[in-house]
Formats: structure tokens, C-alpha cells, sequence
């Protein structure tokens, strides 16, 4: 997922990715695990 959402910032020349998540009725700490495994594994390693 990381690999294709960068190609596709690339892609598209943008230089900034504004994400809005919805979580539904997940438990909060389910959200919660959700929100930090996308900024770890996704949002801080874009450049």
C-alpha cells in the first residue's frame, strides 16, 4: 500500500497528501492502532 500510494503522489506531482480516516464504530483503541500504524509505516517515511 505504501509503494502505491507514493507512486501515485509522484505521479501527480503533489507535494503535500491530506488523509482523512473514518473509523466507524471500531473501539477506540482499535482506532487508535490504526491511526499510528498508518503515520509509521506510511506518513513518516514520506519525503
Amino acid at each position: 500500500m505504501r509503494r502505491a500510494l507514493l507512486d501515485q503522489l509522484e505521479e501527480a506531482g503533489a507535494n503535500y497528501l491530506l488523509c482523512q480516516l473514518a473509523f466507524g464504530d471500531l473501539p477506540l483503541d482499535a482506532s487508535q492502532y490504526t491511526a499510528l500504524a498508518i503515520q509509521s509505516g506510511i506518513m513518516d517515511r514520506v519525503d
